[in-house]
């Protein structure tokens, strides 16, 4: 496409959101605001939005909500009832004229064309964040001075203090009610498996190319098709699973192993969620999910080969420092990591009470009430 193609097709997509904005300005007055609106990323329903979804259809059904998602999603037929495809305007004038709009991640992810302003001013005042996962580095992309919301949900205590004290909000909007899906962390059956999940590095997702030289790929390769690990794993009969982040997804195809012990996962066909649950021992670097293992008392380690690197060009430190708050080992190279992982079966796959104490100081409430707590926070909101 040429420079000149490029140009009215952009401007074409903002003129025609900015009428569809403008025509919406003149007949608001007569829409019902009533309904809620909840989403992800537009592609999928399987994180806190979900379950703060699931949580409104049991316990609140008389509140009308609708779920974006794609038509085609591998998550669709769980919210069918009440989907709104992604990137239509049917979804942004549902998004403007609901009374509160409630997402997991930012809400331009789920509206059509992300660079459009005209409507950003309208939603942001009612929109409600459940997060990701727990932040435990500084973002600035989720400071007061780079984003407006009514409510800015916390996972756990030091990660509460932490945003309340720097992120800039006022006094109100940060919360500490505790993430949706941890309400769901019970009632599982352990298997003898490990969990290998990294998060993503935004300065490998440019291209292949820049992906395949990097280090990130050699080391997970490498410790995917090492000789001495395999073969333990197939001795003990353990299965270790390898499902990088949402983002890293698309490379998964590069990554290769000769062993059935070995599983490369894919998002459309494994559910984050029921991995961490049935896995025995989980395996990451810097990824939030860590948290969410902690929070079932499971042992896990960290492999941070590049944490200078990570820290310098991804997310700067924050308030959580893997050396002294981490709930297991940290690991710089496969070698010891290999090591590690053979320590912890040899061991029963059990907790040592030094992390136990930890993970009890850093979730100070567990009792499944989580989605309650939000419920009541968005409606003071």
């Amino acid at each position: 496409m040429n420079r000149l193609a490029q140009f009215i097709k952009i401007n074409f997509k903002r003129a025609y959101t900015l009428l569809h904005v403008c025509v919406f300005t003149i007949v608001s007055p007569f829409l019902s605001k009533k309904h809620w609106v909840i989403s992800e990323r537009g592609t999928d329903a399987r994180d806190n939005s979900w379950h703060f979804y699931n949580y409104m259809k049991r316990e609140h059904p008389e509140q009308k909500i609708y779920y974006i998602i794609k038509r085609d999603s591998a998550d669709y037929e769980k919210v069918k009832d009440d989907a709104v495809e992604w990137g239509t305007m049917h979804t942004l004038w549902l998004a403007l004229s609901a009374e509160k709009f409630i997402s997991s991640h930012h809400f331009r992810v789920s509206l059509p064309y992300r660079g459009a302003s005209a409507y950003i001013k309208k939603i942001e005042k009612k929109f409600y964040f459940l997060q990701h996962g727990i932040i435990n580095h500084d973002h600035p992309m989720w400071h007061a001075d780079s984003v407006t919301m009514r409510l800015f949900v916390c996972g756990a205590l030091p990660e509460y203090q932490f945003i309340s004290s720097t992120f800039g909000y006022e006094k109100g909007i940060v919360r500490y009610t505790g993430l949706a899906r941890y309400d769901a962390l019970t009632d599982y059956h352990t298997k003898r498996q490990i969990l290998v999940m990294p998060t993503w590095r935004e300065y490998l997702s440019t291209s292949e190319e820049v992906f395949l030289a990097s280090d990130y790929y050699r080391e997970y390769q490498s410790l995917l098709t090492d000789d001495e690990l395999v073969g333990y794993l197939e001795q003990k009969n353990i299965q270790l699973v390898f499902y990088p982040h949402y983002e890293i997804q698309k490379y998964l195809k590069h990554f290769e192993t000769q062993s059935k012990n070995v599983i490369l996962a894919s998002f459309d066909e494994y559910d984050v969620q029921q991995l961490l649950k049935e896995s025995a021992l989980l395996v990451t670097d810097y990824s939030s999910v860590l948290f969410d293992f902690a929070y079932m008392e499971k042992p896990s380690l960290y492999f941070q080969f590049d944490r200078d690197e990570f820290e310098q060009k991804h997310y700067a430190k924050g308030y959580f420092d893997s050396d002294t708050m981490g709930f297991g080992k940290v690991s710089f190279t496969n070698e010891e990591l290999k090591r590690d992982i053979i320590d912890i079966v040899e061991n029963q796959f059990e907790l040592s009470d030094v992390y136990r104490k930890r993970i009890d100081g850093f979730f100070v409430m567990r009792d499944q009430k989580n989605c309650e707590r939000i419920y009541q926070a968005i409606l003071e909101q």
